[in-house]
């Protein structure tokens, strides 16, 4: 997946030579950045979409994880809640409707390469007691 180089130091001056430091090494890899995922369901759109229902999107090839964000307004600023790294291409947020009704999701996929960019933005409305 990548080269790893390693290298150490050590001083020389005056006819004295320092003993070596560690050694530290890096690592050249040869993944690129992973596409961005494409959302399946809940639907874009959808309604009476229950609590607990799973966010599921397509598994993205050379992807480790996947970043998944939930927001009560399409530009997500103050997001209610993100998932980090997370490793499966399903996820169940759980208690949304103590937010809102309508919410906004989308996904990226990450590796050691970096990370892709947001999937386009889905919306689904959440019919649950407390919700409504």
């Amino acid at each position: 997946m990548g080269t790893t180089y390693y290298w150490r130091v050590n001083a020389s001056a005056n006819g004295q030579t320092s003993p070596w430091s560690p050694v530290w090494s890096f690592t050249i890899t040869t993944r690129e950045i992973p596409a961005v995922p494409v959302l399946i369901s809940p639907a874009n759109g959808a309604t009476g979409v229950p609590d607990r229902t799973p966010v599921v999107w397509n598994a993205v090839a050379d992807a480790d994880s996947y970043d998944i964000q939930v927001a009560q307004t399409p530009s997500f600023l103050g997001s209610k809640k993100t998932v980090y790294a997370y490793v499966g291409t399903s996820f169940t947020f759980v208690n949304l409707s103590e937010y809102s009704k309508t919410f906004y999701l989308r996904v990226r996929s990450r590796n050691v390469a970096g990370t892709s960019a947001w999937s386009t933005a889905w919306s689904f409305t959440c019919v649950h007691f407390g919700c409504d």
